[in-house]
């Protein structure tokens, strides 16, 4: 991603940069620009006032979901992404779930994870996903996996 100031627009955003030896800022707005290297064609262009800064990289998320401090062991929860996909899990206790079921995913039936919350509109992150090969579970270290990464769950809900 890069970014741009255009200084057009001193009627109606705030200033931009340093203050200039004059005492007036000019508006501006910053163009955030992702161009595909294969298709050198912007696909994501996003304004924001060149007053805002751009160089903050954490905030605080909200929004209707499904937190750990909500459910009881054995509660299962439905998750659903684009595209077409959907999983159904089993709360253990302690931040650990194990997949039920599974659609057009590459999470598998009897994977288990860790995870402490699923908001709709952001990506679901899954931390030491181990996968259950045949009943049997693997002994190999488990990964990391995330679901969504662009549009977020498309629906979350527990299951009664």
């Amino acid at each position: 991603m890069d970014s741009t100031t255009i200084t057009l627009f001193s009627n109606i955003l705030k200033g931009a940069g340093r203050n200039p030896k004059t005492g007036k800022k000019k508006g501006g707005i910053k163009a955030h620009t992702v161009i595909k290297a294969a298709e050198n064609v912007p696909c994501l262009v996003r304004f924001t006032s060149a007053a805002t800064r751009s160089d903050i990289e954490s905030a605080v998320f909200e929004g209707e979901g499904i937190h750990i401090d909500d459910l009881q062991k054995g509660d299962r929860i439905e998750v659903t992404w684009l595209p077409n996909r959907r999983c159904v899990f089993r709360y253990e206790g302690e931040a650990h779930f194990t997949i039920e079921e599974a659609e057009n995913a590459k999470l598998h039936v009897g994977d288990s994870f860790e995870a402490v919350c699923f908001i709709i509109g952001k990506p679901m992150y899954l931390d030491d996903v181990q996968r259950d090969d045949n009943n049997v579970q693997s002994t190999k270290e488990g990964f990391s996996y995330v679901a969504g990464s662009k549009h977020g769950l498309n629906s979350v809900r527990k299951l009664s």
